[in-house]
């Protein structure tokens, strides 16, 4: 977004498309509605790759512990390390779909600013 005297001209994008948009009145609304998915996109990106990371850790750490001490599995320590993992695969996947959601609306307030 550029300020140039008392208008904004937005350079938004999709698939390496670059379209350059005075705002507009009759615009502003769908500009702000693009950029809050855009900033959702990226939000959503960053939860998505970091629950994952979060995912790998508890697997690595799960199967390490219980390798080693076959006696904490059977004493409960395997339920913990497991509600562990279904928490971080459920925000995972919760994320995941908020993010294709955020993607479709990015998608179609491009396409409403461009035609």
């Amino acid at each position: 977004m550029i300020k140039e005297q008392d208008t904004f001209t937005w350079e938004i994008g999709h698939d390496e498309e670059l379209v350059t948009i005075e705002e507009t009145e009759e615009n502003k609304i769908e500009l702000q509605e693009y950029r809050d998915a855009v900033e959702d996109v990226n939000t959503l990106m960053f939860k998505v790759i970091l629950l994952g990371l979060y995912n790998l850790i508890v697997i690595i750490v799960a199967t390490i512990i219980l390798k080693k001490n076959k006696r904490m599995s059977d004493e409960g320590g395997g339920l913990i390390i497991g509600l562990y993992a279904c928490w971080a695969f459920y925000h995972t996947f919760e994320d995941a779909i908020d993010l294709s959601t955020a993607f479709k609306n990015a998608k179609l307030f491009y396409w409403i600013l461009t035609n």
